[in-house]
C-alpha cells in the first residue's frame, strides 16, 4: 500500500454517523421485514430448502424418458445448491412432474423425401407443493427442443443422435425449469 493511504475494513472498526447511519438502519429493517413469504427449511438441511423429485409421469410412449427427465432434474437442482436433494416425502418441498408430449418433426429433406435433420421437442408440467402439500408454483407448459443428424443408411447411428437430443432436451428443460425456480424465490 502506499504510503500515507489508509485502508478502513468493517473488522477494524468503521465509524459510521449521521445520515449513513440512519441510512444503514433503514436498509437493516427493510431486508429483515421481508414479505412475509418464506420458504420452510429444515434443521437438517442448514437454512437449505429440502426437496423431494419424485419420478416424474411420462405420458409419451418414449421409454426411459421419466427416468431422464427425473434425473436431469435432481443433477441440476442439486448442483445449483439452492435446494438439498433427498429421497423423501418429509423434504420442505416437493417438485412433481408431468411429460406432456415429445414430438419428433422433420426440418429438412433431401431430395428423394428422407428427412436429413430432425427436431425433438419435449413439453413438461411442473408443481412445487409445500410440506402441507400446496402449489406454491407451477409451470404447465415448460418445453424445450434439440436438433439431431437423421442418416437414411446408417439407422443405429440415427437412433443414437435421437437420444442424445432427448437428453440435451431434458437437460435443457432441467436448467430453464431452475432459472424459473430462482426467478419465483426472487420474487417472495
Amino acid at each position: 500500500m502506499a504510503e500515507g493511504k489508509t485502508k478502513t475494513s468493517a473488522a477494524s472498526g468503521c465509524r459510521i454517523e449521521g445520515a449513513g447511519l440512519a441510512c444503514l438502519l433503514l436498509l437493516l429493517a427493510a431486508l429483515a421485514s421481508g414479505c412475509g413469504y418464506s420458504f420452510s427449511t429444515s434443521p437438517v438441511s442448514g437454512g437449505t430448502p429440502s426437496l423431494f423429485i419424485p419420478v416424474v409421469e411420462n405420458q409419451t410412449s418414449e421409454p426411459g424418458l421419466s427416468a431422464l427427465l427425473t434425473n436431469s432434474l435432481s443433477s441440476e437442482l442439486s448442483a445449483s445448491r439452492r435446494f438439498l436433494i433427498i429421497r423423501s416425502e418429509t423434504a420442505d418441498m416437493k417438485l412433481s412432474g408431468n411429460i406432456l408430449s415429445l414430438l419428433d418433426i422433420s426440418l429438412g429433406r433431401r431430395a428423394d423425401g428422407e428427412s436429413t435433420r430432425r427436431r425433438i421437442t419435449v413439453t413438461t408440467s411442473l408443481v412445487l407443493t409445500d410440506r402441507e402439500g400446496k402449489a406454491v408454483w407451477s409451470d404447465s407448459g415448460l418445453s424445450d427442443f434439440a436438433d439431431y443428424q437423421a442418416l437414411a443408411a446408417d439407422d443405429l447411428t440415427t437412433r443414437k443422435n435421437r437420444q442424445e437430443a432427448i437428453r440435451e432436451a431434458a437437460w435443457r428443460i432441467a436448467q430453464k425449469a431452475l432459472e424459473r425456480l430462482d426467478a419465483f424465490r426472487e420474487g417472495f
